[in-house]
């Protein structure tokens, strides 16, 4: 029997409200460590254990990883968290100044916009999603996907509200506004929760996606 979950990471600094530098290198807080501990202690049966390239998806795993003495840890490149602002700009900046930065990007509404630097478009959010099914829908065992939840979300919001962008056709770009103005909303609004250390089963998901791209 195959069982897929997403997990996203425990608390990190950065869900403090602690300043950054480069995104990927963001540690765990102190409680985000217990929360680690905790969820390992969580899950009695894991076969595989995949994590994002970001720090805290792999230090939110060691705890499990450890205790079921997993050997190889896959590392997806797809499954990184949503960065849509250039981190460059976030450097010495107060509250305020990047809550502008963070409107003005949701007032253009352009999933196809790139800010610069390490920032990616939504389109390229969908991409990487699109393309994490796949993998996921090649696993076997009991599998857990250590993410994000800007990531989960997508997920949830592509499989769910608009299957019929699981394939990008040749006229997507409205489409795929619609769903990034549906993600933000969401983001807003908090209807789709999703708290450090949540594991939520996408088995079917997976399958019915499967199934509508005909693989």
């Amino acid at each position: 029997m195959k069982h897929v979950y997403l997990v996203r990471h425990a608390e990190s600094e950065a869900n403090t409200g602690a300043r950054f530098g480069d995104p990927k290198e963001i540690r765990l807080s102190p409680q985000g460590e217990q929360e680690a501990n905790q969820l390992a202690e969580r899950v009695s049966s894991v076969d595989t254990v995949i994590v994002s390239p970001y720090r805290r998806t792999q230090d939110t795993a060691m705890p499990l990883i450890e205790k079921h003495h997993i050997k190889d840890v896959p590392v997806w490149e797809q499954i990184f968290e949503f960065t849509y602002l250039d981190p460059r700009k976030f450097i010495d900046i107060t509250r305020e100044e990047k809550d502008r930065l963070t409107t003005a990007y949701w007032e253009r509404m352009d999933p196809d916009y790139r800010d610069g630097g390490s920032a990616e478009s939504f389109s390229d959010l969908l991409n990487r999603v699109r393309e994490s099914i796949g993998r996921m829908a090649g696993l076997h065992g009991e599998s857990y996907i250590f993410t994000h939840g800007g990531f989960i979300r997508t997920f949830l919001l592509l499989c769910v509200e608009f299957p019929h962008l699981l394939a990008r056709g040749p006229s997507a770009e409205d489409q795929e506004r619609a769903l990034m103005r549906r993600y933000h909303e969401v983001l807003e609004s908090n209807e789709i929760p999703v708290v450090n250390t949540q594991i939520i089963e996408v088995t079917q998901l997976i399958a019915d996606a499967e199934k509508r791209l005909g693989r």
